[in-house]
């Protein structure tokens, strides 16, 4: 009894400590600022998806691209990117890893914005986000370098697997490479550990959005959908997992 009541003390103070930190003024200012950052970042988004999946593929032979960013799009991009910023402020504080956060939060709103308007993850945002996750984890910044090096293998391998056992049941494509490397990259920020959650996330969000696009007749249940989407709202929540102050609170 002694040991439940002082667990939950212990609980409750770190609790209180952290609503206090929040509250903390210089604290604000720094969350204020981030949001107004991530804004000026999330405006300039749109243009580079547009850029990069234009050069993604004249790579595939295809030189009929000539779009222009959507403006819906470009609006949901600005404000994701000042919240994700915002958050990266509050959870991490304005620091390296805060940085790093949010640096990986805006690939991952790359990659999904490319994948919705185009079904395509390039090598051009996956590649040198797995090699950036793996330099930033040779000093530990999120994982140590054997766990990212192990998650960027069990994410590649495992995403394979996860396609290949949907080829067989569907006799369909099953999941486009792109999802293989974006996952990859997500265990070399993140490490093997982080996987399971990522993928679980992934997988219950698409098939959310898919059960509710059918319903309200936007897509048949049949119709591929892109899955880099999913795969970077699991990244994403990785991330806000990674925090040392989340453990607390969830243990």
């Amino acid at each position: 009894m002694y040991s439940i009541f002082s667990a939950q003390s212990h609980f409750s103070r770190e609790v209180t400590a952290g609503v206090l930190a929040l509250l903390d003024l210089p604290h604000l200012g720094a969350i204020a600022s981030a949001l107004a950052a991530g804004a000026a970042v999330g405006g300039c988004l749109p243009p580079m998806c547009e850029a990069l999946a234009a050069a993604a593929l004249r790579s595939i032979g295809d030189e009929t691209h000539s779009s222009s960013p959507d403006r819906r799009i470009t609006l949901v991009t600005i404000v994701l990117c000042a919240l994700v910023c915002g958050l990266c402020a509050g959870v991490f504080g304005v620091g390296q890893k805060g940085f790093a956060a949010f640096a990986l939060s805006c690939a991952l709103l790359v990659g999904a914005v490319i994948d919705v308007r185009y079904r395509l993850l390039p090598d051009i945002v996956t590649a040198p986000l797995l090699w950036i996750g793996l330099l930033a984890n040779t000093r530990g910044l999120f994982v140590p370098l054997p766990d990212a090096v192990l998650g960027a293998i069990a994410g590649y391998l495992g995403m394979r697997a996860i396609s290949c056992l949907a080829s067989i049941a569907t006799q369909s494509l099953g999941i486009g490479h792109g999802d293989f490397k974006l996952l990859a990259a997500l265990g070399a920020w993140l490490g093997w550990t982080a996987l399971p959650a990522v993928l679980a996330i992934a997988a219950l969000s698409s098939i959310v959005w898919s059960l509710s696009s059918a319903r309200g007749n936007r897509l048949p249940l049949r119709e591929s959908m892109a899955f880099g989407p999913f795969l970077a709202l699991g990244g994403l929540v990785g991330v806000c997992l990674s925090a040392p102050g989340v453990y607390v609170l969830l243990r």
